[in-house]
Formats: structure tokens, C-alpha cells, sequence
């Protein structure tokens, strides 16, 4: 039967190459990406100042916005007027605009007026409010529901967030503000307030239930960060979980009591990634300590106080003609109380797991991911992805399990939306030969 599933995956492969009939390079025979690129941008700078000499700066024009407030553009550029222009990294500044997501182009040029220099910013502007609708299934549950997503709210690049989701057992609401320069400084700001009533149902990888209870949790959390660099960000977290277990529940199994937490603890994010028109290459990683306290009195002077420690790390090189590969790797160590415990499953890492149902807070794994263009057309791309995975994880309720197997999918680029890309993937547990089948959005609230 693996053999039956390998074989299969490699027949849809082949077709999905074969079926291609346009070319992530370019667009009515324009290379679009290499507008993006470091060569081209420094190049056209230096070009300008081997002809006009390295001249002052008199203005920097911005064109083509109508949502967005000007200055948070012009502080990415990172000069002044009155600055000359080899001061200026035009590389450096359209990676920190590609990075806010919200322009679809991004163009330079100069333009000579008596003694110095106007460098003129063309963009245009994505559609920053967006509809996602939410689709989840696992196999036993189906939820649905769509989340509102605002990412240059009031023209300053801040982020608002809120949705609904549910299901037949599960209902769930959340609200979310992003603020990743307050005030125009390095201090950025996250709250989020989320609300659930669901059915949990805790499992073994071959779907074997140990533990089944309903919940309503309501959970407050607030970050307080600064950017020392462009690619670093630190952040000090809290925030508070209250969990009521329902009593009343006829499908009880091994049902945990209800308990409040507080939660504090920091996280460091790391990001050197270089934006292209769609794609982005290079390192991401982010690094995360928690302390959870119960608010219950443990009984036998048990200790209520829980630690855990996790990491991601991303990172994406070219190999060529805009194909890319990426390594990834996420684990955690620690140990939190049944109702808050992570959840693998139907996330890079874990996508031969069934999503929700499988509680960690010790695991370990990579995945390797390899995405190959199959089409560029005006509105966005589409690039077909093939993954290969393997990990270990253990709870209090089982020994380490180890699974690995290959998978496919498909990746949708948007270009006139600010929204990451978002897709689908098929995937085969060759430890349990089971399929799983799960959504690819590269968005994290």
C-alpha cells in the first residue's frame, strides 16, 4: 500500500510538470523579479551617480498612494534630504517595504534638478482588507468560518484582526491588533482576545482517544516588543487563560479540571529574508521561553508552575529560474497541563499528522519543501509543492512516537492582495498509512 501511495505521488507529479505551460520568469517577455534584486537596484543607483556625480538629495517624490500615509515610506528610506544619494540603499528600502506587504510595485528613479538629485518612489497599493474564509477538517470535525483581515489599518501598516469559526461541537471568536512600530519608533505591540467553546479530543497517531472533554477558554495575550535591527526583534509576553471544563458532558473521557493560567515569558524573532515580486529567500527563526502558573491549588504541594521552551527556523534558498527549497525545522521541550498543551498536526513539520488531535509540548522534526513554478500570470503565480518530513514527539500519556512520509500540494501567490500565500497539501504517514490532508496559509495570528 506505501508503495501504491509513493507511486501515485510520483504519477501527479509528473503531470503537474507536464501541465505547465507558462513561466515563473517572466510576463510578456519582462523578468519582473530582477526589478527586486540587489544587482539591479544598486546598479541603477551607481549608473545614475557615474553620470551625475554623488549629488544631494533635494526630495524623495513618493507617487501612486491613496490608503497609505507617507511618512511611514519615507522613514524606510533611511536618509534624510540633504544626504547624498550614495547614502541611499534602494535595496535595503524595498526589502523593508516588501516586508509590510502592502505594494504590489515598487519602483525607483532619479531624476537630476540643478545641483541634486529627486528620487522618485512609484508603488501600488494592494487590497489590504481582506476576506479569508477559514476551512478545517481533520477527518471527524469540520469547521468553517472566515476572519477579516485589515493590514494597513489607518494607513500605517498596523494590523486588525477578527473572526468567527465553527463546527457542529465548536464555535470560536478572535480579535487582534498588530502594531509593528508604535508611533513610528522601533517599539511594536500585540494584543489578541480569543474565545472558544469546543469539544477536545486528545489522541494517539492512529487516532486511538485517551482523553476527551468540552471547554469554554477564554485567553487574553499582550507583547510589548522592539526591533533592535531589521532582523531582530525581542519581545516580553503575557497574558491569562481561563479554561471551564463542562461537568455535564455525556462524552467525558479522562476530563481534566478546570484551571486559570497566567502566562509571561519572551520571544525572538529573527527575519534577513529578501522579497522578490512573490517569492522571498533566506533565514527566519523565532525563539520562545514561557512560564504558565496555575492559579489552582495543587493538592500534596504539587507544583504548579510549568515551563516550556520552543523554536521554528525557516530557510529558503534559489535554486534556479525562481524554484526554491526550503529547509525547516520546529521543537519544543517543556511540560504544560493537558488543557493547554500544543497541538501538532497540519503545520509545516507535521502535515503527516492529523491536525488537532495529537498533544506535545516535547517534539522535534524538519521537513524539507521544494517548490517548483508551474505558472505567472497577472494576477498572482502558482508554484506546486513537494515535501518530504520526519519528526518525534512524546506526552504524558505515551512514549516518543516517530512519523515521516512524503507529500504535495499546491502554493497560490496573490499579487494585488496583501496576503501571503495560501494552498493546499496531500500528505502520507508512512509509519501509520494514513493520508492527511491539510490547508497551506502562511499567515500566523
Amino acid at each position: 500500500m506505501k508503495i501504491i501511495r509513493i507511486t501515485g505521488f510520483l504519477i501527479l507529479i509528473f503531470f503537474m510538470i507536464q501541465s505547465s505551460s507558462f513561466s515563473m520568469d517572466t510576463i510578456d517577455g519582462e523578468d519582473l523579479d530582477i526589478n527586486y534584486s540587489r544587482e539591479f537596484l544598486i546598479a541603477v543607483r551607481d549608473i545614475f551617480i557615474e553620470e551625475n556625480g554623488d549629488l544631494p538629495i533635494k526630495k524623495i517624490k513618493v507617487e501612486g498612494i491613496s490608503k497609505t500615509n507617507r511618512d511611514i515610506i519615507l522613514k524606510e528610506a533611511g536618509v534624510i534630504e540633504g544626504d547624498n544619494l550614495a547614502a541611499f540603499d534602494p535595496h535595503r528600502f524595498v526589502n523593508r517595504l516588501k516586508k509590510k506587504n502592502l505594494f504590489s510595485e515598487i519602483k525607483i528613479y532619479y531624476t537630476k534638478e540643478d545641483d541634486s538629485v529627486i528620487i522618485n518612489i512609484s508603488l501600488k497599493e494592494k487590497m489590504t482588507l481582506i476576506p479569508l474564509p477559514i476551512f478545517y477538517s481533520n477527518g471527524d470535525k469540520t469547521m468553517y468560518g472566515v476572519y477579516i483581515v485589515e493590514s494597513n489599518f489607518l494607513g500605517y501598516g498596523k494590523i486588525f484582526v477578527g473572526g468567527v469559526a465553527f463546527s457542529a461541537d465548536d464555535k470560536s471568536i478572535t480579535i487582534g491588533y498588530m502594531d509593528p512600530s508604535i508611533c513610528e519608533t522601533r517599539l511594536a505591540a500585540n494584543i489578541f482576545c480569543l474565545y472558544k467553546d469546543m469539544v477536545v479530543e486528545n489522541c494517539t497517531m492512529d487516532k486511538f482517544i485517551f482523553n476527551e472533554y468540552k471547554v469554554k477558554q477564554k485567553i487574553f495575550t499582550a507583547d510589548i516588543g522592539w526591533s533592535f535591527t531589521d532582523e531582530i526583534k525581542g519581545f516580553v509576553s503575557g497574558g491569562y487563560i481561563k479554561c471551564d471544563v463542562d461537568k455535564g458532558y455525556k462524552d467525558s473521557l479522562n476530563p481534566p479540571q478546570s484551571e486559570n493560567f497566567y502566562r509571561y515569558g519572551i520571544y525572538l524573532n529573527y527575519n534577513s529574508l529578501e522579497y522578490y515580486e512573490y517569492l522571498f529567500f533566506g533565514l527566519k527563526s523565532i525563539v520562545r521561553f514561557y512560564t504558565y502558573t496555575s492559579s489552582k491549588e495543587k493538592k500534596d504541594n504539587k507544583n504548579n508552575t510549568y515551563r516550556v521552551a520552543n523554536y521554528e527556523i525557516d530557510y529558503s534558498h534559489k535554486l534556479f529560474s525562481y524554484h526554491k527549497i526550503t529547509l525547516f525545522s520546529s521543537g519544543s521541550n517543556g511540560n504544560r497541563p493537558t488543557l493547554i498543551e500544543d497541538r501538532l498536526g497540519g503545520k509545516n513539520g507535521s502535515r503527516t499528522l492529523t491536525a488537532g488531535i495529537i498533544p506535545s509540548d516535547n517534539y522535534i522534526n524538519y521537513s524539507i519543501i521544494y517548490e517548483y513554478p508551474l505558472a505567472k500570470f497577472k494576477y498572482g503565480a502558482i508554484a506546486m509543492l513537494l515535501l518530504w518530513e520526519q519528526g518525534i514527539y512524546s506526552n504524558d500519556d505515551s512514549k516518543s512516537n516517530k512519523y515521516y512520509g512524503p507529500g504535495a500540494g499546491l502554493l497560490f501567490y496573490w499579487k494585488q492582495i496583501a496576503f501571503p500565500a495560501v494552498g493546499f497539501n496531500y500528505a502520507v504517514n508512512l509509519k501509520t498509512d494514513e493520508n492527511e490532508l491539510s490547508a497551506n496559509v502562511n499567515y500566523r495570528f
